[in-house]
């Protein structure tokens, strides 16, 4: 016959009352045959959480228009800034930006437009898109990034978009016409 104890806690004045509810039916609670950690109404806690579910999720915004023919990679202001909960975390990052030819004349021309995803300052992905622009007409393509990353930390992480001219003879706009969005998912590992 397997036994149940109850072991009081080494530290600490409070005291841990177990009390059944006012009923008058027998009831029976069957306990695991494992550990683990009780499910309260605080809900299941991140380190409970199994591999692969969303332990948290923060969004960013930016909705100002940026210009550039610059061939160096400059900010777009679209950032979002996470801290996981456990070195184990993975940090899916999906970015939506809007990139969009120059038409701030009647010119006729295309440019490439390549953006690179940052962590705290380092690059860790590069992704690129084409469009033109004609007499007042441009190609208007979305941008960004749908990236899976293990950064192996607890400390507050920013992830930042930066884009640049890679090729072509007009300038590249982002965020010309609508909001550029980033959320951050702390998926645990």
């Amino acid at each position: 016959m397997s036994k149940v104890a109850i072991k009081g806690a080494d530290t600490g004045t409070g005291v841990f009352t177990l009390e059944s509810p006012a009923t008058n039916t027998n009831r029976t609670l069957v306990l695991p045959d494992e550990a683990g950690t009780v499910l309260t109404t605080a809900g299941v806690p991140a380190s409970a959480m199994p591999a692969g579910s969303v332990i948290q999720v923060v969004q960013g915004t930016y909705s100002t228009a940026i210009y550039t023919a610059s061939s160096s990679f400059i900010n777009t202001g679209l950032e979002a800034t996470i801290t996981p909960t456990a070195t184990s975390s993975k940090i899916l990052i999906i970015s939506r930006e809007q990139l969009n030819g120059d038409v701030d004349n009647d010119g006729v021309g295309d440019a490439t437009g390549q953006y690179r995803l940052y962590r705290n300052g380092s690059a860790i992905i590069e992704s690129i898109s084409s469009v033109w622009a004609r007499g007042g007409l441009q190609r208007i393509n979305d941008g960004g990034f749908k990236y899976l990353d293990s950064p192996n930390s607890t400390s507050a992480l920013t992830y930042a978009t930066y884009v640049r001219m890679a090729a072509g003879s007009r300038g590249i706009g982002v965020n010309g016409d609508g909001l550029s969005t980033m959320i951050l998912l702390e998926i645990a590992g």
